[in-house]
């Protein structure tokens, strides 16, 4: 727990062991001063915290070792940095007005050394996927190119149709945020403008109102974050626009693959995957011809030209 001068005023032993220290010894020094690598980061967390009086998070994927702490692996024993989820919660008097910021820590070594352990394994996947691509292109067993694409199938609908669905709302939100981006700009610049011409008129009073409004609505720290926050956040919808993209490319992975496959079905799963998009004023309504026979055709493909006829 953190005062607002961001002075120690309690840890408890997961804090102390740690540091390896009493905590006599770090009572009353700054947080900041113990930890100068991370002191702008935590700074700025904490003064959300005391400006906004709401929670504030950080996870490992964002900042992964915020306190240079170690961990142990809990089969091999292993140390290494500890992997770290933070959150710092607003503690308030009475009068809801924040006296102390208390920062809680969560080792998620283990879970974070299974992701990067999984990612690692995926990357060597993609490498044997590729390697695999390749020597199937050259291969002209049309059987091993069915059990590939028999495999495929179900999961490759399943992607376009998941694609599909996030695409539009990824790109409305990706241009929203494009123009709330310019238009903090111009807020910021009309409200520098504006204060710039009141210290000009000088008026006493008004520079006065000026300051005293700017202090209470945080102006300045606000300025700072906002711009950050709105950066943050289009990174963010970047990539999942990429992981779209990826889906997208999945789904067309056996488009060029023929087969005898029936409309009815192809028809019928694409509706499953598109019937959330039909507005509430629209009725469905199904009439096939009985005994259809298979169709030698690219079913993936169709599949996708059913889709977009549905969804258009």
């Amino acid at each position: 727990m953190v005062d607002k001068e961001y002075r120690i005023v309690f840890l408890n032993d997961f804090f102390a062991d740690r540091m390896d220290c009493d905590e006599k010894d770090v009572l009353g020094k700054s947080l900041l001063e113990l930890f100068p690598d991370q002191a702008r980061f935590l700074k700025k967390k904490i003064n959300s915290v005391f400006i906004l009086k709401n929670e504030s998070f950080s996870y490992w994927e964002q900042r992964p070792h915020i306190f240079n702490f170690l961990s142990s692996r809990p089969v091999t024993g292993e140390e290494s940095l500890m992997f770290q989820n933070m959150e710092v919660l607003p503690l308030m008097d009475d009068s809801h007005e924040v006296l102390y910021a208390c920062i809680t820590i969560q080792d998620v070594t283990a879970q974070a050394s299974y992701y990067n352990d999984l990612s690692k394994v995926a990357d060597e996947l993609e490498l044997e996927h590729k390697a695999q691509a390749s020597l199937i292109s050259k291969l002209k067993d049309t059987q091993s190119q069915l059990v590939h694409s028999e495999k495929m199938a179900s999961i490759g609908q399943l992607a376009a149709g998941v694609a599909h669905e996030i695409n539009s709302p990824i790109g409305f939100v990706y241009s929203n945020i494009e123009i709330l981006q310019d238009y903090i700009g111009k807020l910021v610049k009309i409200t520098q403008f504006s204060d710039k011409l009141i210290d000009k008129i000088g008026q006493e009073l008004h520079l006065k109102l000026k300051k005293d409004f700017f202090e209470r609505h945080e102006f300045d720290y606000i300025k700072e974050d906002v711009v950050e926050l709105v950066d943050e956040s289009l990174d963010g919808v970047k990539r999942v626009k990429v992981i779209v993209e990826s889906l997208k490319e999945f789904s067309h992975a056996d488009a060029k693959h023929w087969a005898e496959s029936s409309l009815v079905d192809g028809i019928e799963s694409t509706l499953k995957i598109v019937s959330s998009q039909f507005e509430a004023n629209v009725s469905l309504h199904k009439d096939y011809e009985k005994g259809l026979t298979p169709l030698f055709c690219m079913g993936m493909q169709l599949n996708q030209v059913f889709m977009n006829l549905l969804v258009n």
